[in-house]
């Protein structure tokens, strides 16, 4: 895993049924995210809305849906 730029993202939590499901990340500008560090259970609602502060990880693997980020921190906007 390579470690690439700090990003803030505003978006939505997904629940997405691939590759046997994980939950996601779609920012304002529907680009897709994927939490390589498991969401608490607080935020595993989809549609819900939130701020993350994350880095972005190169990571090699079968995943094509998204960047892969490690989540430093979330919150929930309202």
């Amino acid at each position: 895993m390579a470690s690439n730029q700090d990003v803030t993202i505003t978006g939505q939590i997904t629940r997405v049924d691939l590759e046997g499901g994980f939950w996601g990340v779609v920012d304002q500008d529907n680009k897709h995210f994927v939490p390589l560090n498991p969401l608490s259970s607080e935020f595993q609602q989809h549609g819900l809305s939130v701020q993350i502060e994350a880095r972005e990880v190169t990571v090699i693997g079968v995943s094509m849906w998204g960047q892969h980020i490690k989540i430093i921190s979330i919150q929930k906007l309202s």
